[in-house]
């Protein structure tokens, strides 16, 4: 099987573990490689003593059955005697399968988690957010905003509220100059579609408000149609504060006073939340991965479901196996 081969019940043949295709250069595991692989060898392991034990134990009965029975000497042994000898024979065959796939499996190279920005948390739903929310949401992020000003998306209104693309950013969070924009063209992407809880699954809001509370830490409260978390005034990741307040529609500076989650039922503003609320019952998948840093990164996607106690599989939010 190789020189690599030890003692060591998780060992493995380093001479014979191929190239990695990224450096193409030999390639060597990471812990997390590391750590799945000792885990696929182990339920290997588990495997192949399950199988021995149920091929172990019928063999038995059957070796039973035609020493001290005439039927079974009569059926077993005389009239199915072939189809006995091709059941242990496969029993056999199956068995050093495992056993070889045992002294042969190695650790694999980890593929990048794709970045689907369409993506939505567990048993969750798309749903097309409504226009007037959409307005509300362009409208309340842009710094410009006067209620004498017409909204216009296509940006051909003079004087008009809108953030047309390569143009000034006016608006209010996402003001950097490699911000996202929530206005004009193809970038109304970013809150066009949201995800949901599915009701059938979570229930209604109460249900679900409830069972949030009991199984996690982190506070939740509901305000009308909303389930929210407030995010600690020393939360680390900036990026997920910034979807907070662009997704809340709310900041401090707003002059007027903006109401907080415009466009939903019992709204409240910004006076009367006491730190960063994050919305946790509604999602916009596009802008939370549009957030991130790096386009391969997870990183405020998987902020975002630790805090509202959101199960994501699509996503890897695991920094270990184990």
């Amino acid at each position: 099987m190789g020189a690599g081969y030890s003692i060591s019940a998780f060992d493995y043949n380093k001479d014979d573990i191929g190239i990695d295709p990224d450096t193409k250069m030999k390639f060597v595991p990471n812990q997390k490689e590391i750590e799945l692989f000792k885990k696929e060898k182990m339920n290997l392991y588990k495997g192949t003593w399950t199988v021995c034990f149920v091929y172990g134990v019928s063999a038995l009965i059957l070796l039973i059955t035609i020493l001290f029975t005439e039927t079974g000497r009569t059926y077993i042994y005389d009239k199915y005697l072939p189809a006995v000898i091709t059941y242990v024979v496969g029993a056999i065959i199956i068995i050093i399968y495992l056993i070889y796939s045992i002294f042969n499996i190695k650790p694999r190279k980890l593929g990048k988690v794709e970045r689907a920005i369409y993506s939505c948390p567990d048993y969750w739903k798309y749903d097309t957010e409504t226009d007037s929310v959409k307005k509300a949401n362009i409208v309340k992020n842009i710094s410009e905003f006067s209620n004498t000003n017409p909204y216009d998306p296509e940006c051909t209104t003079p004087n008009s509220i809108c953030v047309k693309a390569g143009s000034t950013n006016k608006q209010y969070i996402l003001d950097g100059k490699d911000d996202i924009l929530l206005n004009s063209g193809t970038s109304n992407i970013y809150i066009n579609y949201k995800c949901k809880p599915d009701t059938i699954v979570y229930g209604e809001i109460d249900t679900h408000n409830r069972s949030l509370t009991a199984y996690n830490t982190n506070p939740f409260a509901k305000k009308g149609d909303i389930i929210y978390t407030n995010l600690s005034s020393d939360e680390k990741n900036m990026e997920l504060k910034k979807y907070a307040q662009v997704s809340g529609v709310y900041k401090s500076e707003f002059k007027e006073d903006a109401n907080l989650f415009t466009g939903h039922n019992g709204q409240f503003n910004w006076a009367e939340a006491k730190e960063t609320p994050l919305i946790c019952n509604e999602l916009y998948p596009a802008l939370l991965s549009g957030l991130e840093k790096n386009p391969d990164d997870t990183k405020v996607r998987c902020a975002y479901a630790k805090k509202c106690g959101v199960s994501w599989s699509d996503i890897d939010c695991y920094e270990n196996i184990v």
